[in-house]
């Protein structure tokens, strides 16, 4: 299995846990290597993004199919392991269920979900697409596939960003943007488990306005769930971290940390 890690070393480092981010469907670590890693290492942070199996440099075709969102929380355990002090985590869409769940059964410094989905399942959010852009819908689930992402323009600009996003960008995406696992997903329609709901950690949630796949009320059902603050962003779409105005999500996560003393603190001029 080929891991693919991306790590931007702390710049004027201060003593902080690492953070350890966590992608969503049909990503990888690229996801986080745009904006966030680097901003977060400028800020002193050691800052840390790896690809879950069968994702960004690991390709596994059609054997990505079946893999399960168990075998995602055995991934995501095994880079924990690596670390000698435990991990702030950061987790975005279902890289923040995966976070959830990680953090309620071994505990974690602290958490940060983007855009997370409801711990009832993401049924609710399928069924949405469904109605709304069954075109795509329908030959994902008749296939197996989510490849659709990236072939079609029109798609991976509803589900994931802001429909302003130039074109020329939007294919840089695009083209880095994968396939998911069938099975994975399947289970992933389904609650979460009650024993890995509840975490005892701070935790930060972060909604997006204009997100095509949770609805601002489902976010707040897991901010509500992880008993953390819910901070939702304007305008912004599904991939936070690559929006244009991912600034205000990645300064909202600094104040966050710092307040909860896991960082300098912010002073407002």
């Amino acid at each position: 299995m080929v891991i693919e890690r991306i790590h931007e070393p702390a710049k004027d480092p201060f003593g902080a846990p690492p953070l350890l981010f966590v992608h969503g469907a049909c990503h990888g670590a690229w996801c986080w290597g745009d904006h966030f890693l680097r901003y977060f290492a400028d800020q002193g942070y050691d800052a840390h993004a790896f690809s879950l199996r069968g994702h960004g440099g690991d390709d596994r075709g059609w054997r990505l199919r079946f893999f399960t969102e168990g075998q995602y929380l055995d991934d995501l355990q095994r880079e924990v392991d690596r670390f000698k002090r435990p991990p702030i985590l950061i987790g975005h869409s279902i890289g923040a269920r995966l976070v959830q769940r990680h953090a309620a059964r071994h505990g974690a410094p602290a958490v940060v979900l983007l855009t997370p989905p409801p711990p009832t399942g993401l049924h609710r959010s399928a069924l949405r697409l469904f109605y709304r852009v069954p075109e795509a819908m329908v030959p994902n689930h008749l296939l197996l596939t989510w490849s659709f992402l990236s072939k079609f323009r029109w798609y991976a600009r509803y589900a994931f960003f802001r429909g302003d996003l130039p074109d020329a960008e939007l294919d840089r995406h695009r083209a880095r943007l994968g396939d998911e696992a069938a099975v994975a997903y399947g289970q992933m329609l389904f609650p979460i488990p009650r024993r890995d709901r509840r975490i005892t950690c701070p935790a930060l949630v972060l909604a997006a306005e204009a997100d095509a796949i949770f609805t601002h009320a489902e976010v707040l059902a897991t901010a509500r769930e992880v008993s953390g603050r819910c901070v939702l962003f304007p305008d912004m779409a599904h991939d936070v971290m690559l929006d244009r105005d991912w600034r205000q999500a990645a300064e909202a996560i600094l104040a966050w940390l710092a307040e909860r003393g896991f960082g300098r603190r912010v002073t407002r001029g």
